[in-house]
């Protein structure tokens, strides 16, 4: 085997594994592009070795190779795209999303350390009003329950969200004080 096909070919494994985990933490899934990365990078490179003059082959495999990097490389940097969509929509894309939404105060949060320390579910409504069961296999953050508003990070699985991550807005304690505050007829600003 030739030396520069067995290098494309270790390269090219490299690259597509770059690519595929990106992928795959995109949500969009490991396989589908690895084996698509993987495919067209050794090829390309085999078409170059094989029939490219030697002087332009070297020039060529550094060029290829230099692209795949930086495509691997931005693949790989890129930020977390996730869109943002409602209980409905989520549903329909099948792949992680984004939802912005309230909790239910009034339904029950489940959250039981002894049993198990990962397990918390939770009832949310959408910003549509479409209300759905949330699991999120973690512990139950503190002050959940006095969020004002919620994102989760994560995908349908059948009628439940499952999601992998939770941010909250919670109130300000300095938009608390100074209500009080006003109450009692007296205005203070926070931090004097």
């Amino acid at each position: 085997m030739n030396v520069n096909i067995g290098i494309s070919l270790v390269l090219g494994i490299f690259l597509s594994l770059l690519v595929a985990r990106r992928a795959e933490k995109l949500g969009y899934g490991f396989y589908k592009y690895f084996f698509l990365s993987f495919i067209i990078s050794p090829l390309l490179s085999w078409l170059i070795v094989e029939f490219f003059p030697s002087k332009l082959r070297v020039t060529l495999l550094i060029v290829f190779f230099g692209i795949m990097g930086a495509i691997g490389i931005i693949a790989y940097g890129a930020g977390d795209y996730t869109t943002y969509a409602n209980f409905p929509q989520a549903k329909q894309k099948g792949r992680s999303v984004n939802v912005v939404g309230y909790l239910v105060k009034d339904k029950e949060l489940v959250y039981d350390p002894q049993k198990d320390p990962n397990f918390f579910s939770f009832i949310m409504t959408d910003k549509e009003g479409n209300e759905c069961k949330v699991i999120y296999k973690g512990a139950k953050p503190q002050d959940f329950e006095r969020s004002e508003q919620l994102v989760v990070k994560g995908n349908m699985s059948g009628e439940v969200f499952s999601c992998s991550e939770i941010s909250m807005k919670c109130p300000s304690k300095y938009v608390n004080d100074e209500i009080t505050l006003k109450e009692t007829n007296v205005t203070v600003k926070a931090g004097s």
